[in-house]
């Protein structure tokens, strides 16, 4: 039925949404951090042993900048606000898949499955439900239309997360002189945002 859907969809959607997290969190590791790292220590290690405190300080602040550029916003206000904008599909996703797999929603499973054999017992949660003044049996919502309801809040979810990596690839390729230009290959590596472009 449309739960046991929307629970599949939801649990490919969890994978691609912990892959681009950890895409953007390893390429900004190892391609940003790391490298503006090396550069510092390059450039601040004396051929003849001696350290020039001046050089040292603009290195610093050079190393220091690349890494507040990538991470508070230097390499673009769209890389940024479509971060920002992921990190909220993600925390609305999470709060609708807890929802998804709650003692309710697999209730309405187990009742739409005894519906189609014709039982008609109430689950625990039901029965405490009703005794804590809760709604009597077979007053709350259909469990067709709350399974249709809850599928298409996880579709509704998982689409729009689908459109703002879409987005935030196409911000990142366009923008050339960020030193997250190449995010774009490592989160797309399958092409499954080709149309991003």
């Amino acid at each position: 039925g449309p739960l046991r859907r929307a629970m599949r969809q939801s649990a490919i959607a969890c994978s691609e949404m912990i892959q681009f997290f950890h895409q953007v969190q390893r390429y900004i590791a190892l391609n940003v951090i790391e490298g503006a790292w090396g550069e510092f220590i390059e450039s601040t290690s004396g051929r003849s042993g001696e350290i020039d405190i001046d050089k040292w300080n603009e290195s610093h602040t050079k190393y220091v900048n690349i890494i507040h550029n990538v991470v508070c916003g230097g390499s673009g206000p769209g890389f940024q606000r479509n971060l920002a904008g992921i990190f909220n599909t993600a925390l609305q996703f999470i709060a609708v898949v807890r929802e998804l797999y709650s003692e309710q929603a697999l209730g309405l499973r187990r009742s739409d499955s005894r519906s189609s054999t014709k039982e008609n017992h109430e689950t625990l949660s039901e029965r405490f439900q009703r005794i804590m003044g809760g709604s009597k049996p077979g007053s709350s919502t259909p469990p067709a239309d709350s399974a249709a309801k809850q599928a298409e809040r996880v579709n509704t979810i998982v689409l729009r997360f689908k459109d703002q990596v879409k987005d935030i690839m196409r911000v990142l390729s366009h923008n050339t002189t960020s030193d997250l230009q190449f995010l774009v290959v490592t989160v797309d590596f399958n092409g499954a945002y080709a149309g991003s472009n």
